[in-house]
This record gives structure tokens, sequence and C-alpha cells, in this order.
């Protein structure tokens, strides 16, 4: 009997057969031919030439065979779109073997809210010699907020920066166009509320931000610093630099708005509207990280975008 091979990785390294045969069996549409628990009884996946048995843990190099007729000319990956379809590029500031970070344009979602939906997962390309590994974003910025997009490249990356997350060992600071003059630089803390939790549903809703000593809602703590001074129809706007020291959902936007400082155009958190080609003005544009052995730099930023100076000639 022939069998097809597949070469585990670093990134397979630890996991149980069962895990990546179920990867497997889903990327090759195997399960009309046999049950992968059936194939696995039958002798029909190997490891290293011998018989299988599902809670087999995986080691770096392992042989995982499995019966070449149940492949067939149906059995086909999944692709995604290929580069050359994508309707915009993924500019990569940094890249390394355990991290990619890209900056995110404008009007995108960094996964699918919806099945027509374009995101920044669709077009990551899993790499031709991994089998269980997938390059993901570690984190969100809202679909209208640019700037640096933290992606996985490596098990190994992904849980470290993961835990940095978590951990807020993560600097990130923004740069944002708010309404209306902010005069000093401000701490805020607030609480916020996310009134429909995750999973429930992917259509866009807003949160709610309360007073600090609320009981109810997560802590959320920002600073915000004014930059620059300008107007728009008449009205002023200030160019601010945000430094975020938790991670809620739309943090910077509830908080601006409820200290009276939304985004300028933001409507959904009480900006007017702007009727210009981006509905807020945001952008992630530093991150830094904590001293690794990942060989990320400690600090990455980009230039603001030219278009935030529009306001303030």
């Amino acid at each position: 009997m022939n069998f097809k091979e597949f070469t585990a990785s670093q990134n397979d390294s630890g996991k149980k057969l069962e895990k990546i045969l179920k990867i497997l069996w889903q990327k090759y549409d195997l399960q009309k031919k046999c049950g992968m628990y059936s194939a696995i009884k039958k002798d029909l996946v190997k490891i290293n030439n011998s018989k299988s048995k599902e809670n087999y843990q995986i080691c770096c190099g392992d042989k995982i065979q499995i019966a070449e007729f149940l492949f067939d000319d149906n059995s086909k990956v999944k692709n995604k779109k290929s580069p050359e379809d994508m309707e915009f590029r993924l500019e990569t500031v940094f890249k390394n073997q355990h991290l990619l970070i890209i900056n995110k344009p404008y009007g995108i979602n960094c996964q699918k809210s919806t099945k027509t939906d374009l995101s920044i997962a669709d077009y990551l390309i899993q790499p031709p010699d991994e089998i269980s590994f997938k390059p993901a974003p570690l984190h969100r910025l809202d679909k209208n907020t640019t700037g640096l997009l933290c992606i996985s490249q490596s098990s190994k990356g992904a849980q470290t920066v993961s835990e940095w997350i978590k951990n807020h060992q993560i600097k990130k600071t923004y740069i944002g166009i708010v309404q209306g003059k902010l005069e000093s630089l401000q701490t805020w803390e607030n609480k916020i509320i996310n009134p429909v939790q995750d999973g429930v549903s992917k259509e866009f809703h807003t949160v709610k931000c309360l007073p600090k000593n609320s009981p109810e809602g997560k802590t959320a703590l920002t600073t915000a610093k004014p930059l620059k001074y300008g107007t728009f129809n008449n009205a002023p706007v200030t160019l601010v630099e945000f430094n975020i020291h938790t991670g809620r959902k739309h943090q910077i936007r509830s908080q601006s708005s409820f200290h009276g400082y939304p985004l300028l155009g933001d409507k959904a958190y009480k900006g007017f509207s702007v009727s210009l080609k981006k509905e807020f003005f945001l952008c992630a544009n530093k991150l830094e990280f904590p001293p690794n052995q990942l060989g990320i730099p400690r600090e990455i930023s980009i230039p603001v975008p030219e278009d935030f100076f529009d306001f303030f000639k």
C-alpha cells in the first residue's frame, strides 16, 4: 500500500496525532473516503512507518503517513485567494521566523465578520511545509483603524506575544484626531462594558464607557497628549497621541467620546460626520516590546499617515 507523507515541523511538536489528523482530514476532505478514527484502526495512518495511536505526541521530524488511496482528484486544499487576487497589499514593517508586523490598511477587518467580508486573516498564506500552524493576527484593530498589527509566524511567537498582550507588556501608541481643543495631557480611567459578549454576534456594536468608580465593567486606562491644533469646518480639532495601558474593545473611541473629545467623524461615538474618505482618523503607529530572545526589536514605529496633517496646515 502506498502512503502520502507529511513531515512534522517544530510548530507541530508536542501536539497529539489526533489534532494533526483532524487538520489534514478537513484540509484534504478525506472524510468521504474514511473516517479519521476508522483509518487509524485500519492502519491507514502510520507514524514513521509504524502503527499509530491517536494520542501519540508528535515530535519535530516525525513522518505522518496516510494511505494514498484516501486522496483523489477532489481532495484538494481549499486555497485562499492568491496574492494576485488581493484587493490590497499587506505592507510589511517587520518580519522574522516568529513574528510578522504589517501596516494594516484602512477599511478592512482583522478577522472576517461576514461571509463576503475581506479580512487580513483571509490573505495570510500557510507555509507549504507546515501541517497545523497557520499565521493569524494576534490582536485586533478596528476596521477603520490603520497601523501596526502583529501576526504570528510560529507557535512560539504566537504564544509569547499573546502572553505579552495578556499581561500588558507591550506598550501601544496611537495617533488620532479628536474634535475640540484638548488643552493638556490627560489621563483617563474608566470602566467599559461590552453589551454583546464575544462570540454572540459578529455585527458591529458599540461599548459603553462609565465613570471609574462604577461597579460594572472592566478598567480602561488611557493617556491623551495633544500634539497639534487645527480646524475642520471652522471647528477646532486636535492631533492627539494616545497611550493605552489596557486593551479594551473600542477603548480610545469610547473614552475620547466620554471625556468630550470624540474622534473626528466617529459617528458611532458622537462624532460629527466629516464626508471624507475616512470615517475617523486613528493609527496604531508604535509598539514597544519587552526584552526577548525572539529577535523582535524593542521598538517598532511607522510614520503618521500624511492625510492626518491636512487639518493642521
